[in-house]
C-alpha cells in the first residue's frame, strides 16, 4: 500500500493540474486492496506508526466511498485456507498469553532437527525429476517465499547446484561516480545487493530458469512468474 502522504500528494497535484479545488481535482480515482495484507512497509517502526502512515489515517479517507467485495473468486477451490487467512487478519486466532497462532497441519511440513531445511524445502517445492528436465513450464506454478534476502540467496544457490551441467560465474564491476569514491572501496561495494539487483558473484547454468522480473535465476521471489530458459552462456571476460 502507498503511504498516505503519497495519496495526499496526488490529490494536491491533480487539484493544481486541473485547476479544480475538488478532491483529486474532480477526477475519479479508484483504489483497491485487502487492508489485511497491504499495509505500508516502514522499517523499524511500531504497529501504531505503520497504521498512522496508512491511507485509513489520511484526511482524505472519509471522502472515499467504500465497497466491500462479497466473494473471493480466487479462493473458490480452497475456502478453508481462505477462511483461515481471514480469521488471521482479523486477529481472531492469536492466543492471549503469547500472541502466537496455531497453524493448520495441512500447511505445515514437519522437519527433523538433523535435516537440512533448505534441501528439504526445495525437494518438496521442486522435485528432482522436474529439475533434471530443465523445462521452464515446470517452474511457473511454484515459488518459495521468504522475508530475508539471505535465505533467498541460499535457496537460489541450492537450486542452481541441482541443475545439470557446468556453472559459469560472472562478477560485477561496480564503481562510485561522485567524489566519494575514495570512501567506498570496491570490496565494500561488492558486499551490497539492493533489491532487484544481481549479487556481485552471479552463478548461472545453461538451461536454468530465471524470472523476467529478476536479473538472476530466481526460485524464491514474490513476483508474477514469466520464465524462460537460458540456452547459451558466454564465458566471463577478463
Amino acid at each position: 500500500m502507498a503511504r498516505k502522504e503519497n495519496v495526499e500528494s496526488l490529490d494536491m497535484l491533480l487539484r493544481d493540474l486541473c485547476d479544480e479545488n475538488a478532491i483529486f481535482g474532480g477526477k475519479l480515482v479508484v483504489v483497491g486492496g485487502d487492508f489485511h495484507q497491504v499495509l505500508p512497509v516502514l522499517p523499524c517502526k511500531t504497529q501504531r506508526e505503520v497504521v498512522a502512515a496508512s491511507l485509513v489515517s489520511s484526511v482524505l479517507w472519509p471522502r472515499f466511498i467504500r465497497f466491500n467485495l462479497t466473494e473471493n473468486v480466487q479462493a473458490r477451490e480452497d475456502p478453508y485456507f481462505s477462511a483461515f487467512f481471514l480469521y488471521l487478519g482479523n486477529g481472531e486466532l492469536q492466543t492471549g498469553e503469547n500472541d502466537l497462532v496455531q497453524l493448520p497441519m495441512q500447511i505445515v511440513h514437519p522437519s527433523e532437527d538433523t535435516s537440512d531445511p533448505i534441501a528439504e524445502l526445495t525437494a518438496i517445492a521442486f522435485p528432482e525429476r522436474d529439475v533434471r528436465r530443465s523445462a521452464p513450464g515446470n517452474f511457473t506454478t511454484t515459488a518459495i517465499l521468504t522475508p530475508l534476502n539471505k535465505d533467498v540467496d541460499d535457496i537460489n544457490a541450492t537450486m542452481i547446484d541441482k541443475f545439470p551441467g557446468e556453472s559459469v560465474m560472472y562478477k560485477s564491476f561496480d564503481t562510485v561516480l561522485d567524489d566519494n569514491s575514495a570512501i567506498y572501496p570496491p570490496g565494500f561495494i561488492y558486499t551490497l545487493c539492493p533489491g532487484g539487483m544481481s549479487p556481485h558473484k552471479l552463478v548461472l547454468k545453461k538451461n536454468s530458469v530465471r524470472s523476467s522480473a529478476s536479473q538472476y535465476p530466481t526460485f524464491v521471489w514474490p513476483v508474477q512468474w514469466d520464465t524462460y530458459d537460458m540456452q547459451e552462456l558466454l564465458p566471463e571476460s577478463d
